[in-house]
């Protein structure tokens, strides 16, 4: 690794270890709030690595804690800078800290890997009373590392980014991205290539892709200007705008939201609601107790919609030409649809929109179906 590979240095999986001195403490007095005052000071470093971009074809990121940024470079080449901030408890533990907290960046082939590392252990100075009292973001007893690092890269370059609870950001790229963190949030801004972005419990926020695979556990997906969209969430809610393409999503307990998907949908969530408006071509709902709203738009190839428990509403395009085959156990089925009946009943509704032929099945437990036209 060259010189001006080396960069500035930061905070990893941090082991907090209280120390409790009351002794001490007492002995110090009035002069502890002074020292700690002190202490709490912030030390911010900055450092920067310009390195030539010839040859390499991915760009591979680790910040376990820290903020990640990468966005596209003027010149072609790559530019790392590094933002460190350190405020310790222990006035004399800033500058071990500073030392600890560290940026190795290299070349790996086709690859140019960046990766943060941080101190394993930080000491926490706990005065005995601050015990009982509650603690805020500011506090002058507890230890805070910060390690930001912001990339401009050749914009068709790979991306790939890993961190545990620190954010990332990119914008403008033009590669394939793979996103990866545990609870940090994930945004990705004006991708001209496939993204691919997890996280367990942050939140991920897409505006503007042609391609996105999205997954998170508990957190929720808002993607919008997209092409097509892959996402799954166990219990976060999914919200989709502005899809020119399709969607293929799946919830476990969250909602989903969708304003179009004219190439196709399929939405599968457990106890969460589904309203999409727009769907076209094959349109696949199923909800256990959520209510399902749909919006169909021409052309239509398909559609089958099943739920136990939730109410299904769907809105026929006016030329439509479609079997409509309705059925309810135990709920109520009304149509204005404008369908040349061939059978109706209280919990079953067969009939035909225009010359017919498309297929679309709805079907429910116990929930009420409405089966309506547009302008009716």
């Amino acid at each position: 690794m060259s010189a001006h590979d080396r960069l500035a240095r930061p905070m990893d999986s941090a082991r907090w270890q209280p120390t409790l001195a009351a002794a001490a403490l007492f002995a110090l007095g009035a002069a502890l709030p002074a020292a700690m005052a002190l202490a709490s000071t912030p030390s911010v470093e900055r450092s920067d690595a310009t390195i030539a971009a010839d040859g390499l074809k991915r760009l591979r990121v680790e910040n376990s804690r820290g903020r990640i940024e990468v966005r596209p470079s003027a010149d072609g080449k790559l530019h790392v800078t590094a933002i460190k901030t350190i405020r310790a408890g222990r006035q004399g533990k800033v500058e071990e800290y500073r030392r600890l907290t560290t940026v190795s960046a290299e070349r790996q082939g086709d690859t140019y890997a960046i990766t943060a590392q941080y101190p394993k252990r930080i000491d926490v100075q706990i005065d005995f009373w601050d015990i009982f009292r509650p603690h805020r973001g500011d506090d002058p007893f507890i230890t805070l590392i910060d390690l930001a690092l912001v990339i401009e890269a050749p914009r068709a370059i790979v991306v790939e980014t890993h961190g545990v609870s620190g954010d990332a950001v990119t914008e403008g790229m033009a590669g394939p991205q793979e996103l990866s963190t545990t609870s940090g949030d994930l945004t990705v801004r004006k991708a001209a290539g496939p993204v691919h972005a997890t996280t367990t419990s942050g939140d991920i926020v897409v505006d503007e892709a042609v391609t996105v695979q999205a997954s998170s556990a508990s957190g929720d997906i808002d993607a919008r200007h997209l092409g097509s969209l892959v996402a799954h969430t166990t219990s976060g809610d999914i919200e989709v705008a502005a899809v020119a393409d399709s969607v293929r999503i799946e919830s476990a307990s969250g909602d989903v939201q969708a304003d179009s998907a004219p190439k196709g949908a399929w939405v599968r969530t457990v106890s969460g609601g589904i309203d999409v408006r727009g769907a076209g071509r094959r349109v696949n709902a199923e909800s256990s107790s959520g209510e399902i709203t749909l919006g169909l738009m021409l052309p239509l190839t398909a559609v089958d919609v099943h739920t136990m428990s939730g109410n299904v509403s769907v809105l026929l395009p006016l030329q439509a030409d479609a079997d409509v085959d309705v059925q309810t156990t135990s709920g109520d089925v009304t149509s204005a649809a404008g369908l040349v009946l061939q059978q109706h009943s209280e919990h079953s509704l067969r009939g035909r929109s225009g010359k017919g032929g498309k297929a679309i099945r709805i079907r429910t437990a116990s929930g009420d179906i409405s089966v309506k036209s547009e302008g009716r």
